[in-house]
């Protein structure tokens, strides 16, 4: 067998033929199999078989869980504070198209040829 081109190292040939207890020729026709040198038949038809095979990797439940919706109780606190600041911003005489977009949390107007964006968040009590 005569492959060129290859520089195969001998620290790893002198390591395989330690570890798996196998001849110089055998180690070197391991290494030129490895690299795709030459053709190994017996792992090309370990490669077709493999090939075939159809792995499901994704993990499916057994049950399948209910959709819990959650009824949202209005903000009522919320709702005031959105009111009086649209209320305030549109009586200014600058502000254009003042306009609530969520009752709860967003305010949108403008200035001119600018855009601003109020919006209203609640912050949770911190933990102790």
């Amino acid at each position: 067998m005569l492959v060129k081109g290859v520089n195969i190292p001998n620290e790893w040939i002198d390591k395989q033929c330690e570890i798996l207890d196998i001849s110089i020729d055998e180690a070197v026709e391991m290494y030129l199999s490895d690299v795709g040198a030459i053709a190994n038949e017996e792992q090309n038809a370990l490669d077709e078989k493999a090939k075939k095979v159809k792995v499901n990797h994704g993990a499916e439940s057994i049950k399948e869980r209910k959709k819990v919706e959650r009824k949202r109780e209005p903000n009522e606190l919320k709702r005031a504070i959105i009111y009086t600041l649209l209320h305030s911003i549109a009586s200014m005489p600058e502000v254009e198209n003042a306009t609530m977009t969520n009752v709860e949390k967003y305010i949108d107007f403008s200035v001119g040829d600018r855009t601003f964006t109020i919006n209203l968040v609640e912050h949770r009590k911190p933990k102790k």
